[in-house]
């Protein structure tokens, strides 16, 4: 009876090691899993901030015919294909303006064309 007994707790015993080893390998895959999340996560903002380190030294790269960068240029190129003439003063001033982006290369040739429309505009006060 004793004997019983001893067999049937070490049985149970047994029985609980290998639940136990079931549940810690399931704890182990979950936790697996979600470390894989976080790393995909990671991996996927690192490649976004790649892409826009790549793009900023794509713009900041300097043209050695015009001393502009490529984006200036690119923007030039519009403005030449819409045959709109830019003051040469304008583009020696991009040469030394550090513009990140199209659009703000478009804002700031469009705010000197105003300027220079503005002060092509005035009349002298006394005429001769």
């Amino acid at each position: 009876m004793i004997i019983l007994a001893i067999a049937l707790l070490s049985f149970l015993l047994i029985v609980f090691i290998f639940a136990m080893r079931g549940t810690s390998e399931a704890d182990n895959i979950k936790e697996v899993k979600k470390e894989m999340n976080l790393l995909e996560s990671k991996l996927i903002a690192k490649r976004t901030e790649l892409h826009s380190l790549e793009q900023a030294i794509q713009n900041k790269t300097i043209d050695r015919k015009s001393n502009l960068s490529n984006i200036v240029n690119q923007v030039l190129d519009i403005y030449e294909q819409s045959n709109i003439k830019i003051p040469i003063d304008i583009i020696e001033e991009l040469q030394f303006i550090n513009l990140i982006d199209d659009k703000q290369v478009f804002d700031y040739i469009e705010n000197q064309r105003n300027h220079w429309k503005l002060e092509n505009n005035k009349k002298p006060y006394r005429r001769l």
